[in-house]
């Protein structure tokens, strides 16, 4: 996958109706360094931070969309909130963060099966 997500500037994940659980492809995007466009469905609002790791829109927003894509015709906003998009991705998904993520939810649970 990182091939594939090098090869663009902007990742974007348009659900309209279908609930987007979690949106693992937008992750990937962001743990490559991409800004990602998400509509505000299911859990893709909650991994992309408006104005700064991405762009949010309403669902099924046909003019929203135009406009937040119509932002990435600059490089700077790309790399900026590409380099921020990685940074999330690294730091509450990465493999350490997700142990350490694990471990409090064991502690906290008292049983610590």
């Amino acid at each position: 996958m990182p091939r594939f997500w090098q090869s663009v500037d902007v990742a974007v994940a348009p659900s309209g109706t279908i609930i987007e659980s979690f949106g693992m492809a937008a992750l990937e995007a962001m743990a490559c360094g991409l800004p990602v466009i998400v509509t505000r469905n299911g859990g893709l609002a909650d991994l992309v931070a408006d104005g700064v790791t991405g762009s949010i829109v309403e669902p099924c927003d046909v003019a929203g969309l135009e406009l937040a894509l119509a932002e990435y015709a600059d490089e700077e906003t790309i790399a900026t909130r590409g380099a921020s998009a990685r940074q999330v991705a690294v730091e509450r998904f990465s493999l350490d963060a997700c142990l350490e993520a694990y471990l409090r939810f064991r502690a906290a649970d008292g049983n610590g099966r």
